[in-house]
């Protein structure tokens, strides 16, 4: 299984992403929507959310209708990452253990996320983006679907 370790903020959005009158959170930038949907599209990868925005949902489900209804997101969304104060390379590495218990390696995943700060472990799965330069761009999307695909050989 693919899974697509996925921050928003930076991710998704950018310094340049027009804002809409009376909304808390940034929203989403299409272009980068796009780009992350044709992500999934073309390697078959599950979201598991680990921005911070898990903090604001009461659910996985009322996140997945705002991201999906509000924002566009297509692909599966399976999960996030616990509301605790670790790591979240961390945190990650307990979503894997939890959701693969027999640690067969099924799991492939790649993290996608502007922060590299908090990754440890799991920083060589990264690919980074930049909340300064128009966060998930077409380049950065092709590198992601390149390490899913290296991850088959």
């Amino acid at each position: 299984m693919k899974v697509l370790f996925l921050d928003i903020d930076g991710v998704l959005n950018h310094v340049n992403t027009p804002r809409k009158f009376g909304r808390a959170l940034l929203p989403c930038d299409p272009t980068c929507v796009t780009q992350l949907n044709r992500i999934t599209r073309e390697t078959g990868a599950y979201i598991v959310i680990s921005s911070s925005w898990r903090y604001l949902y009461s659910s996985m489900e009322d996140m997945w209708a705002d991201l999906n209804d509000e924002q566009g997101i297509e692909g599966s969304v399976i999960g996030m990452l616990r509301r605790q104060d670790w790591d979240r390379g961390e945190l990650i590495l307990d979503w894997i253990k939890t959701a693969d218990p027999h640690q067969k390696n099924s799991i492939q995943f790649v993290v996608l996320d502007d922060d590299i700060a908090d990754m440890g472990a799991v920083q060589g799965q990264l690919v980074r983006t930049s909340f300064r330069d128009n966060g998930l761009t077409p380049e950065l999307a092709n590198e992601v679907i390149a390490r899913f695909k290296s991850l088959e050989e």
